[in-house]
């Protein structure tokens, strides 16, 4: 992503079958083909995304209402944006207040205040155009002992240089045996820094700190959540339901519970508690989806992230 760039400029014309776009700016005109994520934000922009959906098989009726959003004048004031792209292929579609910060500065920052580079985890570390995910793995600590399970804690740094996330350092769960790791979605535990501030790397020391601090607290947490009672009993209809609780998609809902009867933790005669579905979300994630021909990386943190509610139910 070092060799980006940010062009400012003003929509001047649009193409919905390429996802072209003209900018212009005081060096001329500036024309992009949008990546899929890019032509959505555009589309949010202009406040038009609803009509993209509504008329997506009629390109030139989407191309018009582009125009005319363009050529209002209310809209026009509002319409200054950065194109951030490579060369001629657009990746972003963000404000003027955007502050893009590369992946490889933040990296540089976090290595330059603390000799972390030997915790990186590689195997669970990853990068698209969109988002950057990059764990640091500082301890690993026996958990569960009659089932062999050690877990590793440490912290994630997440950052985006296209608008899909904010900087974020939150405290991240590796399950060694199963190489899955969750970053917990407490707020308490997961500090963000937007990309609109100029200063965005100030905070960074505190928040590491505090995150790192709190990390002590985790292997009691999962313990007290194996030990916790039944939540519901232990059938499909049932165990989906809390998977929908937590917005998990239906369309994984079978595997998950498949994969819960291979390997009941957390299952008792009364039911199965909060560790169990934890943990059959992680499973299915391993071994299943993460080998399936639809694994989403940025999807398969969400759902480990999300599924980290049930050691708190």
């Amino acid at each position: 992503q070092s060799q980006w760039t940010s062009t400012l400029g003003t929509p001047i014309d649009y193409d919905a079958d390429s996802k072209g776009i003209v900018v212009k700016n005081e060096d001329g005109e500036h024309s992009f083909i949008l990546s899929d994520f890019a032509n959505t934000q555009f589309m949010e922009r202009l406040k038009i995304k609803s009509v993209v959906h509504d008329f997506k098989d009629d390109p030139e009726f989407i191309r018009m209402a582009v125009i005319r959003k363009i050529e209002d004048r209310n809209t026009n004031r509002h319409l200054q944006l950065q194109i951030i792209g490579d060369g001629q292929y657009g990746k972003a579609v963000v404000t003027t207040a955007y502050h893009r910060v590369e992946n490889l500065e933040v990296l540089n920052t976090i290595l330059e205040k603390e000799d972390l580079y030997e915790y990186i985890d590689e195997k669970n570390a990853f990068i698209n155009d969109n988002i950057m995910h990059i764990p640091f793995i500082r301890k690993e600590e026996p958990i569960l002992k009659e089932r062999n399970e050690i877990l590793g804690f440490g912290f994630q740094i997440a950052n985006s240089g296209t608008g899909y996330a904010a900087l974020s350092i939150g405290l991240f769960i590796l399950r060694l045996a199963c190489t899955n790791g969750a970053i917990i979605s407490s707020p308490t535990l997961l500090s963000r820094f937007s990309h609109r501030s100029n200063n965005i790397f100030d905070g960074m020391d505190d928040a590491m700190n505090s995150i790192w601090s709190k990390s002590a607290t985790l292997k009691d947490q999962l313990l007290k959540a194996y030990n916790r009672p039944a939540l519901t009993e232990f059938t499909q209809e049932k165990v989906s339901d809390l998977l929908s609780l937590v917005r998990i998609q239906h369309v994984f809902h079978e595997s998950i519970y498949e994969h819960i009867k291979q390997d009941p933790v957390g299952v008792t005669q009364k039911g199965i508690n909060g560790y169990g579905m934890w943990q059959g979300v992680t499973q299915f994630i391993t071994h299943k989806y993460l080998n399936s021909d639809i694994y989403n990386p940025q999807e398969s943190q969400w759902m480990l992230k999300t599924a980290y509610s049930f050691i708190k139910f």
